[in-house]
């Protein structure tokens, strides 16, 4: 059996899900059956398998964050879920000014 040249490690990636909508709606609809998709700005977060290589971890993150329809903010680099929580929520205030 071959033993992989490099070791997997466990890591976080912070991203950004949020975009600006630009359709107005009007009181004149043609149809009401239309269904428009809202989604709330928010700032997630997710742990990933990569490998030691920081060009892998960084599109493993981005590829990440883009299952999730977002864009990368940090990638941490730590087990603990608690710390990724507080970079989260720093993020996220800086981003959506909530105090």
């Amino acid at each position: 059996m071959k033993k992989k040249s490099k070791t997997s490690a466990a890591t976080w990636v912070v991203y950004f899900v949020g975009f600006e909508d630009t359709n107005e709606k009007s009181d004149k609809s043609e149809s009401s059956a239309s269904t428009d998709v809202i989604i709330e700005p928010r700032v997630g977060y997710e742990k990933f398998e990569t490998t030691g290589d920081d060009a892998q971890q960084k599109r493993d993150a981005e590829m990440a964050a883009f299952l999730r329809g977002g864009q990368v903010l940090a990638i941490v680099e730590d087990d603990e879920e608690k710390i990724v929580q507080s970079v989260a929520l720093a993020l996220e205030k800086q981003i959506l000014r909530m105090r």
